[in-house]
């Protein structure tokens, strides 16, 4: 009934008759279905899932199988523009007008540094346009959700947009009905709840001992460990562990064009123990084939105390951008994440990208070449696009940045 309830509010809020009762797919579900051709098009906006998402093997085959693939992106170095049929430029995080909400519910007032390049818009500003342009089109559906309005779509800035969402917390636990971009600008962030007549923000929740739920109490929820959904076994021994790099960020799309931010951890690697290393001959430097039961990937291994022995570690930024090579088929490889499991939490829906079950071998090459070169920033990012086509040619191949830390 408060599901019911709440598509109701939202629906007239919106000016229209009715919301979709049931939530869409997650982003695991949504490839699977678009690699199985049942989603004929996908709009990608602030993500890169042709390197982030796991089981790379099934997003490639979807955003090849997609009929029109939209991606709406700052950078158009990210592995994911390379299958868009329709390339937006969007503004970064310092071209942007809005909020932005902090850990500990804080919501500060965030203003454009500089002026977004060329044809670069605001999120919002291109989805707000296409929807009018879409609106037009559909007369015959849309006329009858108006109710005198000239279009379901009124926004003209990001103040406009953050007063909707500002009404959509009306009597919720995260209330901000009492909040406006003014205190924002003259008072300073405020932590939500801020609801209608407060002078200020909530610093502490739940003080009173009454959690917004039917009984007004807090509800925990005791779960049962399972075991991980790819299990190691004699012909995958190796548990494979992913994670982020301390100056690394995602996908490296911002980060990975500043040499200085390659000063701590300077090139792709796979930490291995040193016992490990020992028992398959290796040495730091040497280049190890990793497969699992999704794909493989080329890669130097380096030992590392930081892991025990049967487990390895992999940053999970290692994509395509920076890191290329041939598996053994003579197919272009797609960096760590063609290694990890889809597998996902039944509650969270996070995919299993913590651990997968990998095979390690020495992959024996006939011959290694390390270039360097002295370039400026602007032809440095040149250079690196220009020499990507190459690097697919090779069983295993890097090219990134490299500088001192600050």
């Amino acid at each position: 009934l408060r599901h019911a309830h709440d598509r109701a509010e939202v629906a007239a809020l919106w000016g229209v008759q009715d919301v979709p009762a049931q939530p869409g797919l997650t982003a695991v579900e949504m490839f699977e279905a678009a690699a199985r051709g049942e989603i004929k098009a996908l709009w990608i906006a602030c993500t890169n899932p042709a390197q982030s998402m796991p089981d790379q093997a099934i997003v490639r085959r979807a955003l090849n199988q997609c009929e029109f693939v939209v991606v709406q992106e700052a950078y158009a170095t990210t592995a994911t523009c390379a299958y868009a049929d329709l390339l937006l430029p969007a503004a970064s995080w310092g071209e942007k007008d809005g909020t932005v909400t902090n850990s500990e519910r804080r919501i500060s007032r965030v203003r454009p540094a500089i002026t977004p390049p060329g044809e670069a818009r605001q999120d919002w500003a291109i989805f707000a346009d296409f929807a009018r342009r879409l609106e037009r089109r559909l007369p015959e559906r849309t006329a009858t959700y108006r109710h005198g309005q000239a279009t379901l779509f009124p926004y003209d800035s990001a103040e406009s947009i953050w007063n909707e969402h500002r009404e959509t917390t009306r009597g919720r636990d995260l209330d901000i009905t009492g909040l406006s971009y003014r205190i924002l600008e003259t008072i300073g962030p405020q932590q939500w709840p801020m609801p209608e007549g407060a002078q200020h923000g909530t610093a502490r929740l739940y003080t009173d001992g009454k959690f917004p739920t039917a009984s007004g109490r807090a509800k925990f929820a005791a779960v049962q460990c399972e075991p991980v959904a790819d299990p190691v076994d004699a012909q995958y021994p190796f548990s494979l562990n992913t994670g982020r790099l301390r100056d690394q960020w995602h996908g490296m799309s911002r980060t990975g064009t500043l040499g200085r931010l390659f000063g701590h951890v300077s090139e792709p690697a796979m930490d291995l123990h040193p016992q490990d290393m020992q028992r398959l001959g290796l040495q730091d430097g040497d280049v190890v084939r990793v497969a699992s039961r999704r794909g493989q990937m080329h890669i130097p291994a380096k030992a590392s105390d930081s892991v025990v022995p049967m487990q390895a570690f992999i940053a999970m930024h290692w994509g395509q951008e920076f890191l290329s090579g041939q598996d053994d088929r003579g197919q272009v490889t797609s960096g760590v994440n063609a290694l990890t499991n889809s597998a996902s939490c039944p509650t969270s829906r996070q995919p299993e990208l913590k651990h997968a079950a990998v095979h390690i071998t020495p992959a024996h090459l006939p011959w290694r070449v390390l270039a360097v070169a002295w370039l400026s920033e602007a032809e440095a990012l040149t250079v690196r696009e220009a020499i990507k086509p190459l690097m697919r040619q090779f069983t295993f191949s890097s090219c990134v940045p490299f500088g001192r830390e600050p």
